[in-house]
């Protein structure tokens, strides 16, 4: 029975993975460094402000997701086992998360939502912008259905891609 699923969750996996790749992906560009201030009598040293993630085109949503360096190294592997980035993994485990919801027989009608969603802090982030309209609607399916977050939702996505490769794996 645990090699049939593991079979049927490749196969899904494959499916998935086939059907998030017409998403493009963004990668996340530097900021351009701002040009020097003419010198002045030194301020007094402040806290530095954090970073901002840029903000996403027209349309589109920018999540950014944390991940424990263990987390992260999980993902990182499982990701390189199906040549995808870390990103286009992140987003294909949505997807998955997306495909088996719906399998269900009533489908996000008979989804309960997460008791414990996944900590979405980490010293390693993954970011990805969810651009076209399908790929949206799917982050939004997902996020309520389950009633987590869209860092939460991309996390959840990438774990159980990470065990479904586990599984494949061996």
């Amino acid at each position: 029975a645990a090699a049939d699923a593991a079979a049927a969750a490749g196969d899904a996996v494959d499916a998935v993975a086939d059907a998030a790749a017409t998403e493009p992906e963004r990668e996340t560009a530097p900021e351009p460094e701002p040009a020097p201030e003419p010198e002045t009598a030194p301020e007094p040293e402040t806290a530095p402000e954090p970073e901002t993630a840029p903000e996403p085109g027209p349309g589109g949503l920018l999540v950014a997701t944390g991940y424990t360096t263990e987390e992260y190294t999980a993902v990182l592997e499982a990701a390189d086992y199906l040549g995808l980035s870390l990103p286009e993994f992140q987003k294909t485990g949505v997807y998955v998360i997306d495909f088996l919801s719906q399998l269900g027989v009533d489908g996000y009608a008979g989804v309960t939502p997460l008791a414990d969603p996944p900590g979405v802090n980490g010293p390693e982030t993954i970011q990805f912008y969810w651009l076209s309209s399908e790929a949206r609607d799917v982050m939004n399916r997902v996020e309520n259905g389950y009633q987590i977050t869209p860092p939460e939702v991309q996390k959840f996505g990438a774990i159980l891609l990470t065990f479904f490769v586990g599984l494949s794996r061996g």
